[in-house]
């Protein structure tokens, strides 16, 4: 394997990844002091084509357990298991590039990872878009949660986007699971670990979130909102789908959040560093594109 750094600041840094099938990248981010979080790949690209997203420049298929790991045991010998032990909140995110939920070896990275990093304890993070036909891989991560969700932390989150069917299959073009299906996964993990699981929404202008829709299958007790900026990818731009360089411009969705706190959610704001947009290691983007 071929490793490059490709972009790097204080806050994170992009390595780009070379075999014969391809290339993938993998992230270090630093968004805050005692915390830092992994986002590794699970495709050579993606498929999926999200308007918001680069990684479908391009598609070469699944990238291996050895491979998903090697992505793994790179980052942790460039920061050091010593300084991973040492931070409040250390985290390993499968959504670089590519939907996990094609990889059924992001199950087995999760298995392993539990069994063998169990010391550095990582919070596992898995963010997808529910594709429809994974039901296989969700049922296998509930089967995991059911062993390790107790005494290990997980973050199960679907991108949702928007309420509005037509919006999210404009957003999202490919088959995915309707909401009552995404609920009723979300409720059977969320019996077995000790975190809501989250409904993600990347914001921009004309996004339609619906509380009547989100209350109609997403009870709060079990379900927590996520909202984070349109970052500056460039199929975003291409798209004309508003994007969020900076605070400021962020303040304009206030009212979607307080709207959704009003009807008894718990909100997370994940705006972040902005700086990440220089080096390219926000969600959606690229460097290679």
């Amino acid at each position: 394997m071929d490793v490059k750094l490709l972009s790097s600041n204080k806050i994170a840094s992009v390595f780009g990844m070379y075999n014969e099938k391809g290339s993938f990248e993998a992230v270090v981010s630093r968004p805050r002091e005692n915390k830092i979080v992994f986002v590794v790949s699970t495709l050579y690209g993606c498929p999926v084509k999200c308007l918001i997203c680069d990684a479908s420049l391009q598609y070469n298929g699944k990238i291996s357990f050895k491979d998903m790991m090697f992505q793994l045991d790179y980052l942790i010998n460039e920061i050091s298991a010593e300084k991973l032990r040492s931070v409040k909140k250390f985290k390993i995110q499968f959504s670089r590039m590519g939907e996990p939920a094609y990889n059924d070896n992001v199950n087995r990275a999760i298995e392993y990872i539990l069994k063998n990093y169990n010391e550095l304890n990582p919070v596992l993070s898995v963010s997808s878009i529910a594709p429809f036909g994974t039901d296989n891989f969700f049922d296998k991560l509930n089967k995991i949660t059911k062993i390790y969700g107790k005494r290990n932390e997980f973050q199960i989150q679907f991108s949702i986007h928007s309420t509005d069917k037509k919006q999210r299959d404009y957003l999202i073009p490919i088959k995915k699971m309707e909401l009552k299906r995404i609920s009723q996964m979300g409720l059977e993990i969320n019996k077995n670990i000790n975190k809501k699981i989250t409904l993600n929404f990347a914001l921009f202008d004309g996004v339609i979130i619906d509380t009547d829709t989100l209350l109609e299958h997403f009870s709060p007790d079990a379900f927590i909102l996520k909202f984070t900026p349109v970052n500056p990818t460039l199929n975003a731009l291409k798209s004309e789908i508003s994007i969020t360089e900076n605070s400021s411009v962020w303040q304009k969705y206030k009212t979607i959040l307080k709207q959704c706190n009003n009807v008894g959610y718990e909100i997370i704001e994940s705006v972040g560093d902005f700086r990440e947009n220089e080096v390219k290691s926000n969600c959606g983007q690229y460097v290679n594109g």
